[in-house]
């Protein structure tokens, strides 16, 4: 009997712990994966040669606008967080309070019909640009969203250089406990928020109704590897009424650095735009001036980014009138001079008085002899 009841004992044992493995009990609902569909923007239109991956000056000034369509599978009762930041699937790194490596943007209820994050670019950029290095101060406390950020995001003296930095974004699924993270997504992009400085050395020189402007900008000076080009700035600005009435024809046309709205350092305006050079360039034409008007120049660089530096230091130079003698005789592409009539003239009045003064020769030998 004894043994019947052994028996009997050994056999629930058994059937036990084969409950214990097919019935797991509680555990945390697992995700299969975040889906990002193409990334629009509201503000602010890129050109084909800026993606959407590169933030700029501009983009944050304005604080654009990046919308991000998301599909989620996951638990229902999951919630979607967007973190920005550094290894943010890292649940230490989303609960620090040492320093702010991850900073929260996005919270929402998975749903079943999809979701839709419009995120700010000064909230995206927060955390670097507000986080001074080895600052304990956070840009908002930890796990609370950052929204709202205003234009102290774009300031780039809390950077540790002007050149462009990465910005992660994690899409991540979260049930329940934070600290597990199944099949996240990421987004990655680079900003630059500071245009290049401008050239070092920059004079103009007196053309026919034109200057020409020579400069030196050296690249590794400068520290920047993304200029791409330069673009120059003229007050008055060409072909403005102010520039037709500068001077009276018989005044000596002076530069007066008061009576310019051009200062170095200053963010350029677009309406005293008057010429653009190509980053291996050293010199530009700048043409379409009115003869004997002081113009004021400076110059600024740009990137790849297309963020436009500061003004240089401002030149001021005075166009000439067209030399129309010199033009009049100049040789044609064809070999043929322009303005024949002036050129014919002009040898036949020479040969004139060269013939006139050989008879003169002629006839003192002939007294002479």
């Amino acid at each position: 009997m004894g043994f019947i009841f052994a028996g009997r004992g050994q056999w629930l044992m058994r059937l036990a712990l084969g409950l214990c493995v097919l019935w797991p009990g509680r555990v945390e609902a697992k995700t299969t994966g975040v889906t990002l569909d193409p990334i629009v923007t509201h503000s602010i239109a890129r050109s084909a040669f800026r993606t959407f991956e590169k933030i700029n000056e501009a983009d944050c000034v304005d604080d654009d606008v990046l919308t991000f369509h998301m599909t989620v599978t996951a638990n229902q009762n999951a919630n979607l967080e967007i973190w920005a930041g550094t290894d943010c699937a890292l649940f230490v790194n989303r609960t620090t309070t040492a320093e702010t490596l991850c900073w929260k943007l996005f919270s929402a209820p998975v749903g079943t019909d999809g979701l839709v994050a419009d995120l700010h670019v000064r909230d995206i950029l927060a955390g670097r640009t507000l986080n001074v290095p080895g600052s304990d101060t956070p840009v908002a406390p930890v796990g609370t969203l950052v929204n709202g950020v205003g234009l102290e995001a774009c300031d780039p003296r809390n950077l540790e250089s002007s050149a462009p930095f990465e910005i992660q974004l994690f899409f991540i699924p979260v049930d329940g406990t934070a600290s597990v993270v199944d099949n996240f997504a990421t987004w990655t992009a680079r900003a630059k928020i500071v245009g290049p400085p401008p050239p070092q050395q920059m004079n103009v020189e007196s053309g026919g109704e034109s200057l020409l402007a020579r400069f030196r900008y050296d690249n590794y000076q400068s520290n920047d590897a993304t200029i791409n080009g330069f673009t120059f700035y003229c007050d008055p600005p060409p072909s403005s009424a102010t520039a037709a009435a500068a001077v009276a024809p018989d005044a000596q046309p002076l530069c007066d650095d008061s009576k310019t709205e051009l200062m170095a350092g200053s963010t350029p305006d677009p309406k005293y735009q008057c010429a653009t050079a190509s980053i291996s360039a050293s010199k530009a034409e700048i043409s379409n001036l009115q003869a004997s008007t002081p113009y004021h120049v400076a110059m600024a660089a740009s990137d790849t980014f297309q963020n436009l530096g500061p003004l240089s230091t401002v030149a001021c130079g005075v166009p000439r009138t067209k030399d129309v003698e010199v033009r009049a005789c100049s040789v044609s592409r064809r070999g043929a001079p322009h303005g024949v009539g002036l050129c014919s003239v002009a040898f036949a009045l020479w040969g004139l008085h060269f013939a006139r003064r050989r008879a003169s020769t002629k006839r003192r030998r002939i007294r002479r002899a």
